[in-house]
């Protein structure tokens, strides 16, 4: 008879002992509900496990003694096979944060056991691992994308700080190839910035000559123009060249 029932977790262990004043020969089959898996078993191994219209069963026979006792314990559940599924829909639809985090829960659901029924726990930590890191590439990729579109706006403050967070996302991911690209972004956007301010500095030396030449202050206008000149000889922009020499 069903001694013991414990939930934990979404974790369920039913506990079944019978006791015989006989020697005789034991069989039980446990089905278990819809869609759970079975887990593990203690004190007495299944001599089958089946499953059929998502209903696993696990049939116990033992051959018991005058006095002895005939029990076992299954532990089985559904979370796993809810978060691997889950997982699985959530990275189909695109959502590789969520399916992330549902994968990694799903690795530690598992790791709680050594084995269990109708899978090769081993590998299936492995393929999680693999699940999580393919989502890593896929957020990266988003990222990197985010990161050209802005690039090719030319908003550089923006693409740097998106090629710097997809550049992070591939280092998590392994993916070096992809790291070294983000990092010649992020050198370009850097570079870019600096001609920006150079240009924008040039500019307003180049406005405030100006001023002075049409205020008759030739000295400070010549200064102006000279300073702004040696900004765009290093900008190599002829045209502003050209007007500050004239």
């Amino acid at each position: 008879m069903l001694k013991r029932v414990r939930e934990e977790d979404d974790i369920y262990s039913l506990y079944w002992g019978w006791e015989f004043p006989l020697e005789a020969s034991h069989t039980a089959t446990v089905v278990l509900p819809k869609n759970h898996e079975l887990l593990s078993t203690e004190h007495l191994d299944p001599v089958k496990v089946s499953s059929h219209q998502n209903h696993v069963s696990a049939t116990f026979e033992e051959d018991v003694s005058e006095g002895g006792v005939f029990k076992f314990l299954v532990v089985f559940s559904q979370k796993g096979v809810q978060l691997l599924e889950e997982a699985e829909d959530k990275f189909s639809k695109g959502e590789y944060a969520d399916a992330k985090k549902t994968y990694q829960e799903a690795r530690e659901f598992y790791l709680q056991f050594t084995d269990v029924y109708g899978r090769d726990i081993a590998m299936l930590l492995v393929d999680l691992t693999h699940y999580v890191k393919e989502c890593d590439i896929k957020l990266a990729e988003e990222k990197y994308e985010e990161a050209v579109a802005a690039f090719d706006n030319e908003e550089y403050t923006t693409a740097q700080q998106l090629f710097q967070l997809a550049q992070d996302m591939y280092q998590t991911a392994g993916d070096t190839e992809k790291f070294n690209e983000c990092q010649d972004f992020v050198n370009q956007c850097t570079q870019l910035l600096e001609e920006e301010e150079l240009r924008t500095e040039a500019e307003a030396l180049l406005s405030e000559g100006v001023t002075y030449y049409e205020q008759q202050q030739y000295e400070e206008a010549k200064t102006k123009f000279e300073e702004a000149l040696a900004k765009f000889t290093e900008l190599q922009d002829q045209e502003k060249i050209a007007e500050c020499q004239e």
